[in-house]
């Protein structure tokens, strides 16, 4: 295993455990959130270096994020929102948002139209993500729930 990804793991269970914290989400709970978001900034981390483009490592980690967390919800028997929230906090755009705003502030609009763009983007993937992930736990819990009681 490439340290890269460990350390990226390490830290980002560290940010997303913070996060649920500071969101004051129970300590057990906020530990499995940390995990939830290693997983997901594990995943965009190794998106990120196949190349695939900014948006699309940020739908892969927020879909993990959120894959995550749905599955951490139904073991814990608690809500999905208390594991993402922690974990998708570090993907959110913000530092590209800032950046966009800056731009303008300094008269460079194409710089900050550019960046705007890219918030939109990633914000967009983040929802998609979320959606996609819910969609499908539903459906496959339904799937379960219709198999056991015929």
């Amino acid at each position: 295993m490439n340290i890269g990804y460990l350390l990226s793991f390490l830290l980002s269970w560290a940010a997303g455990t913070g996060f649920a914290l500071a969101f004051r989400i129970g300590i057990r709970d906020a530990l499995w959130a940390g995990v939830a978001a290693g997983c997901g900034w594990t995943i965009f981390h190794g998106l990120d270096a196949l190349g695939v483009g900014n948006g699309f490592a940020t739908f892969g980690g927020a879909f993990g994020i959120a894959a995550a967390a749905e599955v951490l919800a139904r073991l814990r028997r608690e809500p999905v929102t208390l594991f993402f929230i922690g974990g998708i906090i570090p993907l959110v755009p913000g530092v590209t948002t800032y950046r966009a705003m800056q731009a303008f502030a300094q008269g460079q609009v194409t710089q900050g139209l550019g960046g705007i763009f890219t918030a939109f983007v990633d914000a967009g993937a983040i929802a998609a993500a979320l959606a996609m992930a819910d969609g499908i736990a539903q459906g496959v819990s339904g799937a379960l729930r219709r198999r056991r009681h015929p």
